[in-house]
């Protein structure tokens, strides 16, 4: 309780998030990254990517992006999401 005190009080910290964070480690993410390629019969069409489903709830882009399953997975959460994409170390 103290901890919940001192966030709330002292760094004007929503006593919601701490209980959010207090609890987090009670709860258990179920998440399914299900891939899938499927070739038409004729040849001409190829669709692939991954389908994303947590806890039974299946999210709405269906990609093989990780920054799009990223986003999506924590945006469901409820967590507002920045990206910073690097290669070597340097933005792009």
């Amino acid at each position: 309780m103290f901890h919940k005190i001192i966030c709330q009080k002292i760094l004007n910290f929503p006593l919601s998030n701490v209980f959010n964070i207090y609890h987090m480690n009670e709860k258990t993410l179920n998440i399914v990254l299900d891939e899938y390629d499927y070739n038409c019969s004729d040849g001409c069409c190829h669709h692939y990517g991954i389908v994303t489903t947590i806890n039974d709830v299946e999210l709405d882009c269906h990609n093989t992006d990780v920054e799009t399953i990223l986003t999506q997975a924590l945006e469901h959460l409820g967590y507002k999401v920045n990206i910073v994409k690097k290669i070597n170390g340097e933005e792009y």
